[in-house]
């Protein structure tokens, strides 16, 4: 049973969502595979390989050999260098002890669930938009060999008028055309949190911070450092004839060379990540400052020749923040330059299908998209003439 849940967790990672760029897929898609991947090894040295490994006196039975290897690996052991003696007080013992190795599966686990959480709340607060990226995407996927690449094109960009044209109100908090693009960066901020938040954690935990630096410090000495400790020292209590001896035991941990390698592997996967999501959204944000550049590649890239061109730097910003896209009186040329303008989900819903089909693809719909911005009695007219070359 718990085989086919990780079976069916990892298929349901690999299913494409089509719904985010690269960047977003490292966080929510490739992060956890990678932990979870990590974890499964990390289990399969617990409980089919060889944990922990103790030294055992001469007068311990067989019994008593397994008991120690069990309670040694369950309640902790603690950390000494070459040149220590093992401390009298039973306070100073507790606080040298390593109380992590037994919890790495279970946190690994926990961190896959937590990187995959932000794309799930981006989806399903996506997904009451309307603007289901991922279905656009699909409509297209299916049709392989583009027979149906001007149909799936209108019907997309029908779509994404609609959606673009809703006033979504949230508490008067944020703008109206401004809401998916609110949750988009919302998403992308909260990866950006929850890796740094996992790199102090795996700092913290280890009980060293910026551990992944630490560790080219150290360099090849981290069995002497007490990050991952090879071997350590473990107490135990045998009752023997109704008196409770103390024994105090030197211990292997095979299992800390795999943890090592793990925490060292995803600190710095951490920092990738990290940069990456940076530049990321600083990316973004130059785009949605320079959206009119992006929507004249559209332009430019599409097989219908227009008679103007989208530019926001000469604009009279008032008049076009007040009417805005509201006015249906408008050329197509001034309402596709006043609504691209204004409404910042429609760069988005444009950027992210783009980054999930090709330019050429996204240039159509966004050339199906302008015709929609003409007044209703030209579209009227353009419908009728489609109709009539199609006989």
């Amino acid at each position: 049973l718990k085989m086919d849940v990780f079976v069916s967790l990892v298929y349901k990672l690999m299913e494409e969502k089509y719904e985010d760029d690269f960047v977003d897929r490292m966080h929510y898609k490739y992060t956890p595979l990678i932990i979870l991947l990590l974890g499964s090894v990390n289990i399969a040295k617990v409980y089919l390989g060889e944990a922990i490994n103790c030294f055992q006196k001469a007068e311990f039975r067989p019994s008593w050999v397994q008991y120690s290897y069990s309670y040694c690996l369950i309640e902790n052991t603690y950390f000494l260098r070459t040149n220590e003696s093992i401390p009298i007080e039973q306070e100073t013992r507790k606080e040298r002890q390593i109380a992590y190795y037994q919890w790495v599966p279970y946190i690994l686990i926990l961190q896959a669930l937590i990187f995959y959480l932000p794309q799930l709340i981006w989806r399903s607060s996506n997904w009451f938009t309307g603007l289901h990226i991922g279905n656009f995407v699909q409509t297209f996927l299916k049709d392989k060999y583009g027979e149906r690449l001007d149909e799936n094109s209108r019907k997309v960009a029908k779509a994404i008028d609609s959606v673009t044209d809703i006033r979504h109100r949230y508490f008067g908090i944020i703008d109206v055309n401004r809401y998916i693009t609110f949750l988009y960066f919302i998403m992308k901020i909260t990866n950006m949190i929850i890796v740094l938040v996992n790199m102090f954690i795996y700092g913290h935990f280890i009980g060293e911070h910026l551990f992944g630096l630490n560790v080219i410090k150290y360099s090849g000495e981290w069995r002497h450092s007490g990050l991952f400790p090879r071997v350590t020292v473990c107490d135990f209590t045998i009752n023997r004839l109704g008196q409770e001896t103390n024994y105090t035991v030197e211990c292997v941990l095979p299992l800390n060379m795999l943890n090592e390698k793990i925490f060292v592997l995803l600190w710095y996967w951490m920092l990738i990540l990290l940069v990456s999501n940076m530049i990321n959204i600083v990316n973004w944000i130059w785009g949605l400052s320079n959206r009119d550049k992006f929507y004249r590649t559209l332009q430019n890239f599409s097989d219908h020749d227009r008679n103007y061109q989208i530019f926001f730097k000469n604009l009279d910003k008032r008049d076009i923040l007040l009417n805005g896209s509201t006015d249906f009186t408008q050329d197509e040329a001034n309402r596709v330059i006043s609504t691209t303008y204004c409404n910042w989900d429609l760069y988005v819903g444009f950027r992210l299908i783009k980054a999930n089909l090709n330019l050429y693809t996204t240039s159509k719909i966004f050339d199906y998209w302008c015709d929609l911005q003409r007044p209703y009695e030209e579209q009227l007219e353009n419908e009728k003439i489609n109709q009539n070359s199609n006989i």
